[in-house]
């Protein structure tokens, strides 16, 4: 208790899965299938095993004030909501109540993302609910829905690569703004690891065409968004030929522009 409150969430917060990916190609190929496993196993695990401490750490680091952003302010949110999300892993109905109140009662931008991106990974009615009440709060702020676009893009629901291809056509949406593209695109490729590298090659797919079609009117963001292939050979076999498949695809397109050819061209080389 007498440690920073910030040291202390920083402590607790598992590796993301795209550090474990990095370590694991140190030693061989990434598996994004066995990472994301063993996230979500300790991820829930530690959830199961400490619920009560978590509910603990939840309710003494709440804030009654009004929002500061001094260090200790900062430390008793950043801990009260890492605690939050472990719980957020259990999924149950009382959890997701739970959530869905979290994100009602915020009284600021920190906690509402919070605890939307908590419920993002939860196939449920209260994400949903979640979602589209942040839409309607903040649809006149593009800078606020990026964050949105993003949150969703980084869902590791299993269906996550068909809701980006939905959100390409929200009214919200223009895949001729870099800032949208890096926010919903970019994100699923990068945030995104498990989805993106799903071994069906969906993902794959999906960063090809987009590629493909922001390269005719915007070569700097599209060459951007095909290094996301840059370390295909890290991978199985199977993925790397998947990938590969996509790079050779993108480098035989005509009228390619000299960004993007230089890009995947080292890449494939």
């Amino acid at each position: 208790p007498e440690l920073d409150k910030s040291f202390i969430a920083h402590a607790l917060t598992l590796p993301g899965e795209a550090e474990m990916g990095i370590r694991m190609s140190e030693k061989g190929a990434i598996d994004p299938d066995a990472i994301h496993e063993a996230w979500l196993f300790m991820a829930t695990s530690i959830a199961g095993h400490l619920k009560g401490e978590l509910e603990t750490i939840f309710e003494q680091n709440q804030t009654h004030g009004a929002y500061t952003v001094d260090p200790p302010s900062v430390g008793r949110r950043s801990l009260k909501n890492l605690a939050m999300a472990y719980l957020g892993r259990l999924g149950t109905p009382e959890i997701r109540t739970f959530l869905l109140d979290q994100y009602r009662a915020a009284r600021n931008m920190t906690e509402k993302i919070a605890a939307l991106a908590v419920l993002s990974h939860i196939d449920c009615p209260e994400r949903s609910t979640a979602i589209e009440l942040f839409y309607e709060e903040w649809k006149s702020d593009v800078l606020v829905l990026d964050k949105w676009f993003s949150i969703q893009a980084a869902s590791q629901l299993t269906d996550t690569v068909d809701r980006v291809k939905m959100l390409l056509d929200h009214p919200a949406f223009s895949i001729r703004n870099p800032n949208k593209v890096r926010a919903l695109i970019g994100a699923f490729c990068s945030a995104n690891p498990w989805q993106f590298h799903q071994s069906s090659g969906k993902g794959y797919a999906f960063l090809g065409d987009r590629v493909l079609e922001i390269d005719r009117f915007n070569p700097q963001i599209a060459s951007r968004m095909v290094a996301a292939f840059n370390h295909w050979r890290k991978y199985d076999p199977d993925r790397q030929a998947l990938m590969k498949a996509q790079l050779e695809r993108i480098l035989n397109t005509p009228e390619l522009s000299r960004n993007v050819y230089e890009i995947v061209s080292r890449a494939v080389k």
